[in-house]
């Protein structure tokens, strides 16, 4: 049987590659997991009546791919579901929102818990404190049409959501035609 001798002043340099090791191992861990976590908020909405939403896990500014469509009479409205979620490591978080207004033609209100929300969201004021379980309240978001709106005339509503930590944001929109 053959022996094998480290010899002594071998000792401190195999401990000192051995810590080496253990120091780059937990140093590119920590490259992987960064002190300031990966999140964004993630929009989605749905229409009055859908089953469910659209635009999960799609992220941009535009809200392209993350859109509900309504054509609605003049002098009706729309009812808009619109919920943000986070995306990415759960962290406690708070999202600033804000919408369109209303224009000639299309009025534009918006309700939180059946609390009209409408001048803080518009003015971009309004803020919602999201937790660690990561999901926002619901927006309810209605447009209402004139009753002199012109046949086709089309509003657009985008809805962004953006963290105050990161600023990584994400935009929802909802569109109305005239009928």
């Amino acid at each position: 049987m053959t022996r094998v001798r480290i010899a002594r002043r071998a000792v401190p340099v195999l401990w000192v590659l051995g810590m080496t090791l253990a120091f780059v191992a937990v140093a590119s861990e920590a490259a992987a997991d960064p002190f300031i976590p990966t999140w964004q908020p993630d929009g989605r909405i749905r229409l009055k009546g859908d089953p469910g939403f659209v635009g999960d896990d799609v992220h941009n500014a535009t809200g392209d791919d993350q859109a509900r469509r309504a054509k609605v009479r003049a002098g009706r409205k729309a009812r808009f579901f619109v919920a943000f979620q986070h995306d990415g490591k759960p962290i406690d978080d708070t999202w600033v929102v804000t919408g369109a207004a209303g224009t000639p033609g299309f009025g534009v209100a918006y309700r939180v818990a059946g609390v009209d929300v409408t001048s803080a969201i518009t003015a971009g004021t309004f803020q919602q404190t999201v937790g660690s379980a990561g999901v926002a309240p619901t927006i309810k978001a209605v447009v209402k049409v004139a009753g002199n709106a012109t046949p086709t005339a089309t509003k657009t509503v985008p809805v962004t959501a953006r963290s105050l930590i990161n600023d990584a944001t994400d935009t929802v929109r909802a569109v109305v035609r005239v009928k």
